[in-house]
């Protein structure tokens, strides 16, 4: 497996205020420009190709029925992954920057809007944004850390599964010594600086009503985040059918 070093990308902004708004900070962080940095990463992209074989060998995807979304999409890095065995993947995300450049990329790739497409919306505030659909599999790679609670995100995510459907969520497993992994610079854009542990993600999927909660705090291995030896976790809860 190749090593990967993983680096948030500088910003001007340094305001760390108490009552700070992570997720507009995220929204305005993430203009053209860093779009377009972040789309061409090189460990970006290799840690994407990690994490969509995770979420492949985690769920049995086919490629004429599997309906997916994709949240906090980014560019697409992680749909690019899973597309050629969806049925559909859809991406959301709240930077207008980064929805630009995923459609962008899914035109270069030839596909469709009706196979891969993102839209720009806050599933937490506009939940008109997907006119009811629900999916069999929600995704959401390497964005936990990004929002300020991540029971709000859960309870969204869950709420749009269909009975039976599947969430996946990947992001730095908390290390041992409980070391804050991402700093300053990069702390107005990060809410959970110490990653997660596996015991906190399962009670938080367990409280928003998934079932048969898997946590592998060690899905990937010694990433090099910010100069710190981390490993990636994998979260994994089903919707209850009934």
């Amino acid at each position: 497996m190749p090593r990967v070093h993983l680096e948030l990308q500088p910003h001007r902004s340094t305001d760390d205020a108490n009552d700070h708004d992570y997720s507009n900070a995220n929204k305005h962080h993430y203009d053209d420009l860093e779009a377009e940095r972040m789309d061409e990463r090189a460990d970006a992209n290799v840690m994407g190709k990690l994490v969509g074989k995770l979420m492949l060998d985690a769920y049995p995807f086919a490629d004429d029925q599997t309906v997916v979304l994709d949240f906090a999409c980014g560019t697409g890095i992680i749909s690019r992954q899973l597309v050629s065995s969806t049925r559909r993947i859809i991406g959301v995300d709240i930077s207008d920057a980064m929805v630009r450049r995923y459609n962008l990329r899914a035109d270069w790739q030839g596909l469709a809007p009706e196979e891969m497409h993102a839209i720009c919306t806050d599933l937490e505030h506009s939940p008109e944004g997907l006119d009811g659909e629900r999916f069999d599999v929600i995704v959401c790679a390497s964005s936990y850390h990004h929002f300020d609670s991540i029971e709000s995100v859960t309870n969204t995510l869950a709420s749009y599964l269909k009975p039976g459907g599947v969430l996946l969520v990947t992001d730095i497993a908390q290390r041992a010594d409980n070391t804050e992994v991402i700093s300053h610079p990069h702390a107005h854009i990060v809410a959970h600086r110490r990653g997660f542990s596996p015991a906190e993600m399962e009670s938080v999927f367990i409280a928003a009503g998934l079932v048969d909660v898997r946590v592998n705090g060690k899905a990937i291995e010694n990433v090099k985040v910010h100069g710190h030896d981390v490993n990636i976790f994998l979260a994994k809860g089903v919707k209850p059918s009934s």
